[in-house]
């Protein structure tokens, strides 16, 4: 408890009657007195929280000047400047509104839910609703675009025109750019957000092109355009609010006054990386880096071997800061590099002099002193990257003149020697650590060397007899250079790899080689280096033994004095005093009745404070203990304490025990005392009551005594436990460890899988026990290897040349284990006689590696692929192509001659129809690898689908002489009308019916056929099937059929037309559809096709369908062609007119509306409509005309003549109220067969498959 500030007994009952003097004074100094030596507290101070300033804080999120993480960690400008204020003003803020934008942060501000905001600026407006601060920084309307977007140039204005401009709602800055874009003459389009943070999410999506803000604002990959109109900015209270805007005023002077710049150095501290370069790599630049990159021959790096630890070759590697340093610009750059290993500097020169010949590419140590001198050696070099600095190496009891220096090289080090000791003798040493030896031993009275390699020698001395100091003079700068046969433009990319580490990068590196190893450190020499603290530790032991021996020596002498009578109350009430003098607080307690006595209380301590707040007597000392809690402790803490100090609680205690004892911490006191004990002894009284003597000390020195013993102990015990970590640490690596004698055939397990990872005590026969767990956990397939592996008695021999042997494993449970047996020890003839057996998982490790294996496979096939799609694109578009250009040149040169025009004309048309469906299959594929296809779904009659694609099918088939083979005998299809997607369906059986027909030689069958099953989600699954006697498959060709490009021999793409994607097709299609497609086939014997497609079940419509309209005229017809390509409208134009038609035209879909709906009633009898137009296209043109409120909208014929071929525009174009789609180039035979279609069904809407 806490110190009490009452010495007066409590009221409401009587103070408990105390035993005699004589008694009670025998316990209580033996208590008391071994506090003695502790100091006495002072009073509490009068100052209470309650009366800091309460102020809540505008905190609108904005990078730069409001940040908070998620740990809600504050940052920024704003933040850093009210914690400044809160250095000459006590306040404590509350932050409000991090999620609100700034226009929203104003109202609230007028509402009354905050009391200021920051980030102001100045305004009529603003002035009338809010008071304003003195100036707290400078802003500026800033335009920032996205770093990549190269268009906008600076003040370029044409290239502003059109930008979508973010802008923040309630932004002044909003009205400057308006200003500016007026001024400078541009437009643009302006988007509003409401928080900061949406507007930067916005420019990275590439939904807005440009951002206007303040200033204060944080950029992340942007570059900025304009900054303009710079104008000071100031904090805000509501209007009227003029006590909170002094106290605000108040910080502010305080810190004009006394902290300089504040303003620009809160500005350089969020704000400089608007200011920073840019250094992304340009294209020009990263081609180099694909360049060097893609040789095969990694970039030749070389750098001195002698400068520990600057760079040096320790065990075939190149070590140092500077070889560090530059693994990490090769990182950030992204090339292959190897360092050039030289032993000494002789060797390391004459590799730099090979440079300009090719030996080395790169030098990481040029010294340069001026650019001139580069441009004359014709090496490239980057910007300095290093300062070295030199350092003066002595004993730390050296303190006189430099009498001998030790030196490396006269020639190298003489000019530093003879500025600092000109007349010292010097000492030629082998190297630059010899030399620091020889000070260190004695030899020398200084070495002057590189400052981190002093550093370096100096902080790994463990004598601790050295001491270093940083010259002045001289210093120097390293770059790196690149050699004349590399491209100088290397040093630039190099350059910009510098600035983009981080700054303290090269210091970072550093401290990992110069930093002083701890973990080397012995008691021995701990105390070489502290002997003055050893021998002071060693005498306050000494003299706190002879304390503790006086002490107890004084308090059996006191005892004895106390056990005299009662007459010497008067002396030993004083002598108590006096012993209680290092007590906070005593009390005397009568636990029966809770009636209790202040002995003691301390001015500055927490009781006396709590007593002196309140004016009631409490009654019982349990108020007074509850109380107390409630003021001073932690709720965690009350339990405990109500547990050992409420008057049962003690007094069930004491009758077991003489006395109890509780540590607790609570509120600091006056003297900033929070750790405390509370001790309470059992006191005999001659009247019967149960009595306590309670008091409570400060013990905070005595909790920092032995935090500090206890860490002196942990440090005694590292290096004991050490082995025992090694052990755990692992243990926790690896499933099992064994330890091994290979003469007793005996083990003895020193971890498994349990948590502790100790020694389990579990042993017994190695054999014995690696075959049991052989035979019961390896997967059975792998036993044969694991047994061998396992036998102890081949170990000796396996381990005769190695260290260690491995093997992997599979587990029964599918888990990769990796098993290693390491050689531990070893007899006089090196044969092993002990080994360490360890078990690791490695299922991870596996599963990467079959992962990489996948992946590499995968990124082969797809490279194959691409290859066989340049090269099959290739040749199947020069082949058509030069067929073309050869039936035109052959055309010309019989002119005269009406059959070869004719034969010439149909050969052309062939090959064109052949490069449409090539391109077709293309950008199916295309579309369907990239996702975008739409899963539309209709109602369609699958009878009238089939028949339209037998049909087609049967005379194509009959052109080459195969005989087309419709078999529907079992076929049991009930529902005609489906629904879902019959473009898909089309599509993949117009693709397995052409590859049946391409395949088949003359002569030879083709045989479809279908059923249908009833599905138990109400679905009905359509089996098609068609077989074919063609050249057939191999089984290992079957399992690449449906790859795309995929056919069996080189030769075929050359004897049969095609491109390879159509089965590819026909699988990403079924697959989309949720149906499947197989192949059975044989060489020599033929395929069959089997594809399975679930649909749904639609309803019949009554409708009728002319399958012979052949003889329908259309002559007279008068039909409104729409199409934005003049060439295109004049084809279809002499197309209609060759077939007796009158023809209107229009440019796009708005003219085709007005001049149909201008028209009278009946007077077109047919639209022919392209898709892509300006203005309106040609969907929203068929749904206009539709939509019109006369009889012929809804029944004449609308043709769509579009490019977009695609499953998805055939159906978007059926939704949108179009008859018939054609894919383009136009075909007369089909513009005209599509219009008979029409006019013979009358049905209104028809959908027509381009196949």
């Amino acid at each position: 408890m806490k110190q009490h500030s009452r010495t007066t007994s409590a009221h409401g009952g009587n103070p408990p009657k105390r035993p005699g003097w004589c008694r009670s004074l025998t316990v209580l100094p033996l208590v008391l007195a071994v506090l003695a030596c502790l100091a006495f507290h002072v009073s509490a101070a009068d100052y209470s929280a309650d009366q800091r300033d309460h102020v809540r804080v505008g905190f609108f999120a904005m990078d730069g000047y409001h940040m908070m993480d998620e740990a809600d960690n504050k940052s920024g400008y704003g933040y850093d400047l009210l914690r400044m204020m809160a250095r000459y003003w006590d306040v404590e803020y509350e932050y409000v509104g991090y999620d609100k934008g700034w226009s929203e942060t104003q109202k609230m501000l007028e509402d009354g839910e905050i009391d200021m905001g920051t980030s102001a600026r100045k305004t009529p407006e603003r002035e009338e609703r809010f008071d304003f601060s003195r100036p707290i920084g400078n802003n500026e309307c800033m335009m920032t675009v996205r770093g990549d977007n190269e268009a906008v140039v600076v003040q370029n204005y044409s290239t502003y025109n059109g930008l979508r401009v973010a802008m923040l709602n309630g932004n002044t800055r909003n009205a400057d750019f308006e200003q500016f874009a007026q001024e400078k003459k541009f437009s643009y389009v302006p988007v509003y957000f409401r928080l900061v943070s949406e507007m930067e999410e916005a420019l990275q999506a590439g939904q807005v092109d440009a951002i206007v803000s303040s200033s204060m604002r944080a950029t992340n990959n942007e570059r900025v355009v304009e900054r303009f109109n710079n104008e000071e900015i100031y904090i805000i209270v509501k209007k009227g609010n003029q006590p909170l805007l002094d106290k605000i005023n108040y910080a502010i002077d305080q810190l004009n006054a006394a902290e300089g710049d504040w303003k620009t150095e809160l500005f350089n501290r969020y704000y400089t990386s608007l200011g920073e370069p840019n250094l992304e790599f340009t294209e020009e630049e990263r081609e180099i880096i694909r360049r060097y990159s893609a040789t095969g021959t990694p970039l030749r790096i070389l750098c001195d071997p002698t400068r520990k630890p600057y760079s040096y070759l320790e065990n075939g590697e190149m070590k140092g800061i500077l070889p560090d340093y530059f693994r990490r610009l090769a990182d950030y750059i992204g090339v292959p590099y190897q360092f050039v290993h030289c032993t000494t500097r002789d060797e390391y020169m004459a590799a730099a002099l090979q440079s300009s010949t090719g030996g080395v590419d790169i030098i990481l140590d040029g010294r340069i002193e001026k650019d001139a001198v580069i441009e004359q050696s014709d090496y490239g070099a980057s910007a300095p990257y290093i300062t070295v600095k030199s350092a003066k190496v002595v004993r730390r009891d050296f303190d006189g003149e430099i009498k001998t220096v030790a030196t490396v090289d006269q020639r190298a080090s003489g000019h530093i020697e003879d500025i600092y000791a000109p007349h010292a003798e010097k000492l030629l040493c082998a190297s630059r650590q010899e030399a620091m030896q020889a000070v260190k031993s004695g030899k020398a009275d200084a070495a002057f060397v590189y400052y981190y390699m002093a550093q370096e020698f100096v902080n790994n001395d463990p004598s601790g007899s050295l001491v270093y100091s940083l010259l002045d003079e001289p210093t120097f700068e390293y770059r790196i250079l690149t050699a004349p046969h590399i491209d100088h433009a290397m040093a630039g990319i190099l350059t910009k790899a510098i600035y983009a580490v981080p700054d303290r990068t090269i210091e970072n590196i550093a401290s990992g080689y110069t930093s002083y190893k701890v973990s080397d450190m012995t008691l021995r020499m701990l105390i070489q280096l502290h002997p003055v603290v050893a021998i002071v530790a060693l005498v306050v032991v000494l003299l706190l033994l002879a304390l503790f021996a006086v002490m107890t020596f004084v308090i059996r002498a006191q005892n004895r004095q106390l056990n005299g009578n009662l007459d010497k109350i008067r002396r030993d009430k004083q002598i108590l005093d006096k012993l209680c003098g290092d007590y906070t607080a005593v009390y005397y307690i009568n636990l029966d009745t809770g009636a209790y006595e202040v002995l003691k209380v301390a001015e500055k301590s927490n009781a006396k404070g709590l007593l002196s707040k309140q004016q009631e007597k409490y009654k019982t000392f349990d108020d007074f203990a509850r109380k107390y809690c409630q003021t001073y402790l932690s709720e965690d803490e009350w339990e405990e304490f109500a547990q050992k100090f409420t008057c049962a609680r003690m007094k069930a205690c004491l009758q077991e025990e003489e006395r109890t004892n509780f540590h607790y911490t609570s509120v600091p006191n006056g003297n900033g005392h929070k750790f405390f004990d509370g001790q309470a002894i059992r006191m005999d009284t001659e009247h019967g009551d149960f009595c306590a003597l309670l008091g409570f000390r400060f013990i905070d020195d005595i909790i920092e005594k032995e935090k500090a013993e206890q860490e002196k102990l942990q440090r005694a015990l590292d290096e004991a436990e050490l082995k025992n970590e090694i052990i755990s640490a692992i243990g926790k690596s690896y499933r099992a460890i064994y330890r091994i004698d290979l003469q007793k055939d005996f083990y003895e397990e020193i971890s498994s899988d349990d948590e502790h990872h100790r020694l389990t005590g579990n042993q017994g026969c190695a054999s014995v026990k690696f075959k049991e767990a052989c035979n019961k956990n390896v997967a059975p397939e792998y036993r044969a290897l694991v047994l061998p592996f396992l036998d102890v008695t081949t170990l000796t021999e396996r381990l005769k040349t190695e260290e260690f042997i491995t093997t992997e494993y599979r587990m029964n449970d599918g888990n990769w284990h990796s098993l290693r047996f390491i050689a531990k020890k070893r007899d006089e003839n090196g044969n092993v006689t002990h080994v360490l057996c360890t078990v690791r998982s490695s299922s991870d490790a596996k599963r990467r590696e079959l992962n990489l294996l996948y992946e590499a496979e995968a990124a082969k096939r797809e490279a194959e692929m691409k290859s066989r799609f340049l090269a099959t694109m290739s040749h199947d578009i020069r082949t058509p192509l030069n067929g073309i250009i050869g039936m035109i040149n052959l055309a010309e040169q019989y002119a005269d001659d009406p059959e070869m025009q004719r034969q010439a004309r149909e050969k052309a048309l062939e090959s064109l129809n052949y490069l449409v469906s090539l391109v077709n299959d293309v950008l199916d594929m295309n579309k369907i690898q990239s996702g975008n296809l739409e899963n539309h779904e209709l109602t369609f009659n699958m009878a009238d689908t089939l028949c339209e694609l037998n049909r087609v099918y049967t005379q194509k088939a009959a052109r080459k002489g195969i005989a087309y083979k419709v078999n529907w005998d079992n076929a049991n299809m009930k529902y005609a009308a489906l629904v879902g997607n019959p473009v898909y369906l089309g599509r993949i059986l117009s693709n397995i019916a052409d590859n049946a027909i391409k395949f088949s030689p003359a002569g030879s069958t083709i045989t479809v056929s279908g059923t249908e099953e009833m599905q138990p989600d109400g679905r009905v699954m359509l089996t098609f099937r068609c077989k074919d006697e063609g050249v057939g498959m191999s089984e290992e060709f079957i399992k690449h059929a449906f790859d795309m490009f995929a056919q069996e021999k080189e030769t075929s793409r050359s004897q049969y037309e095609g491109t390879g994607l159509g089965l590819a097709i026909v699988k990403q299609l079924a697959d989309r559809m949720g149906g499947s497609v197989t192949l059975q086939s044989k060489i020599g014997v033929g395929t069959t096709v089997t594809v399975k497609l679930p649909f749904k079940i639609g309803q019949e419509e009554a409708t009728h369908r002319m399958t012979d309209f052949k003889n329908v005229s259309i002559k007279g017809i008068r039909a409104l062609v729409v199409d934005d390509n003049e060439l295109n409208r004049e084809i279809a134009q002499c197309i209609l007119e060759n077939n007796g038609m009158e023809v209107t035209c229009a440019q796009d879909g708005q003219e085709a509306v007005e001049i149909y709906e201008q028209s009278a009633p009946g007077y077109f009898g047919v639209v022919y409509m392209d898709i892509m137009m300006p203005r309106m296209n040609g969907l929203d043109a068929a749904r206009a005309i539709r939509a019109m409120k006369r009889r012929d909208a809804e029944v004449i014929p609308i043709i769509a003549m579009s490019a977009n071929a695609f499953a998805e525009d055939i159906i978007n174009s059926r939704l949108a109220g179009i008859d018939i789609h054609l894919a383009k180039p136009l075909d007369e035979k089909k513009m005209i067969a599509a219009l008979q279609q029409c006019l013979a069904d009358n049905t209104g809407i028809q959908l027509h498959k381009d196949l």
